[in-house]
């Protein structure tokens, strides 16, 4: 308790006196701008609005990228350095007494970019030295920090993120950390997370990378890259996990890595024509498979005993001889695989649409890190396949859901739809999509559907997932239906085999009247049917005979495999 207290009036004098460094404060009013090397404008960010820019060989602006996701941090990337003492711009550095700590800008081994920031830490005698960043933040907002950590070596130390939320008055109002890494991460960097909310009365965060030791000497040698901090509904371990951040030349954006096996012939880049949400995604292409794999990579630190669920939105544009799956390889402080578990597979191409594949369960005991993988894996004969991925999510969570993004929280396009969901109407139908932010269910959105001119047709919310035959489902969704005439809401499941065939059709009961204000639960159960490969989860307003309109809400979505009770209103 003693070197606890020790540690944070440390900091809280520290931070103070950050709190008078304004160059380190970033001002809700203020524009800023970074320029690349020609000294063109390369970002501008402005609030929560954030721009990029591209140019063509010639200097001539080819387009200006509106970004889903600002980074609160200045300089995250630790790409901008007009020092000499081995700090990034805008960022700063605090050792306690007798800690021998040393910083520098590392060009040889980054995570994405040209340069991240290396930090040494030795003497350290139970004691810290951390590398820091304040800035301005809004209470009652939920957030996710992310940052890529590389430990080189460590001896009796661990490193972690923390966030020290301040008030007006300096005083501390929430000091959550992320988990620990505690060893060397063979030459890898791992992504070490935390979210939540911001608290209420804070009004600036110390975001901090600590090298903290243990009772014995310690010592570390760590480089840091790509720290993100984001106002975000949705909690994930991934960092880049939709892909739009793309500094390098591999084709593989920032934060993820490639492994292919001997002889396989592989090729990445960054689709920006046919994503699933925001500006990019992931594109895999493999060929001369015969029998082995390629893998699209990221390594996250875990926290054994946790439930999780995985999601990934996959699109295979052709395939031959050849399937895809997701794969989580659990392992131990020592390098020991612990648990490999593994989505279902898609085998065939899915004629222009994006599945989602998933998996969930609980961090095996040991397990310190899990290699989150997309994997092209070929047959006895020679395979290859075109891949384009997006919208990756791992999170913790006790309940397991097909479903990607099934409360709504996820919006980063201009149609209305949430990310991760498309739309239907018939000829004649008049049907419009908007995300509702007043009247959720649970969260901060849902989705919202209108229609009118039904006339005995229909309009559809769907997603598309891949699905295991002979297992029981679960299908249930809560409904607010605020007006209705002549029309009613249901839940289908559409179940295709390998050819597109339908092979069942199971429906929910109708909501027929207005719901009062309330929501309902619509729900439907039973065996996924055998042949089946992909279900489309659809949410329907289908008229009568006579002219049909209605206006519906809907909120947290679950698919799950379970025998189960149904929810009842």
């Amino acid at each position: 308790m003693k070197h606890t207290l020790k540690y944070g009036s440390a900091f809280l004098s520290l931070l103070l006196m950050f709190v008078f460094c304004s160059h380190q404060l970033a001002l809700a009013g203020e524009v800023k701008y970074k320029y690349d090397p020609t000294g063109k404008v390369k970002l501008v960010k402005h609030g929560d609005h954030q721009y990029e820019y591209h140019y063509d060989g010639n200097g001539n602006l080819l387009r200006k990228i509106k970004q889903t996701e600002v980074n609160l941090l200045e300089n995250g990337d630790f790409e901008y350095y007009s020092g000499s003492l081995g700090l990034a711009d805008s960022w700063g550095n605090y050792e306690q007494d007798g800690v021998i700590g040393t910083y520098g800008i590392e060009e040889n081994k980054v995570m994405a970019g040209m340069r991240a920031q290396r930090m040494d830490a030795a003497s350290l005698n139970g004691k810290s030295m951390s590398l820091m960043q304040t800035v301005a933040v809004e209470q009652g907002k939920n957030y996710v920090l992310h940052s890529h950590i590389k430990v080189e070596k460590i001896s009796n130390a661990k490193v972690n993120l923390t966030l020290g939320f301040y008030d007006a008055n300096g005083k501390v109002v929430g000091w959550p950390a992320s988990g620990s890494i505690t060893h060397d991460t063979k030459g890898e960097f791992f992504v070490l997370s935390t979210n939540g909310v911001v608290p209420q009365g804070a009004v600036r965060a110390a975001v901090q990378v600590n090298i903290i030791g243990s009772n014995g000497t310690g010592s570390a040698s760590v480089v840091v890259d790509g720290m993100h901090f984001t106002y975000s509904t949705e909690p994930n371990l991934l960092a880049n996990s939709g892909f739009e951040s793309y500094t390098g030349s591999t084709g593989l954006a920032d934060g993820w890595w490639n492994f292919a096996e001997d002889g396989v012939v592989g090729t990445y880049g960054i689709e920006e024509i046919n994503v699933m949400a925001g500006k990019r995604a992931q594109r895999m292409d493999a060929a001369s498979l015969n029998g082995k794999s390629m893998s699209l990579m990221q390594t996250v630190a875990v926290e054994q005993g946790k439930n999780y669920v995985l999601h990934s939105h996959i699109k295979v544009e052709k395939i031959s001889n050849a399937k895809v799956n997701l794969t989580l390889g659990f392992y131990d402080a020592n390098g020991k695989v612990v648990g490999w578990p593994a989505s279902g597979s898609i085998n065939d191409d899915t004629k222009g649409e994006y599945f989602v594949l998933s998996t969930n369960g609980v961090v095996p005991q040991g397990a310190v890190r899990a290699a989150v993988q997309v994997n092209i894996i070929g047959s006895n004969g020679t395979g290859s396949a075109s891949v384009v991925v997006d919208g990756m999510h791992l999170t913790y969570s006790t309940e397991p859901n097909l479903l990607a993004n099934s409360g709504f929280e996820s919006y980063t396009g201009s149609t209305g739809l949430a990310d991760g969901w498309w739309n239907f109407a018939e000829d004649g139908v008049i049907g419009t999509y908007r995300i509702e932010e007043n009247k959720a269910m649970a969260g901060n959105r849902a989705q919202r559907m209108d229609a009118s001119s039904l006339n005995g047709k229909s309009m559809s919310l769907m997603q598309t997932v891949a699905v295991e035959q002979g297992k029981n489902y679960v299908l249930h969704s809560h409904i607010k239906v605020e007006k209705i005439s002549n029309a009613k809401v249901n839940l289908t499941l559409g179940f295709y085999d390998a050819n597109g065939k339908v092979v069942g059709w199971p429906a929910s009961g109708s909501i027929n009247d207005d719901t009062k204000g309330e929501f309902f639960v619509l729900s439907t159960n039973g065996v996924v049917p055998l042949g089946a490969v992909r279900a489309a989860v659809q949410v329907n307003i289908i008229g009568s005979n006579a002219k049909g309109t209605a206006s519906v809400i809907i909120d947290d979505m679950n698919l799950n495999y379970a025998k189960g009770t149904l929810p009842k209103n």
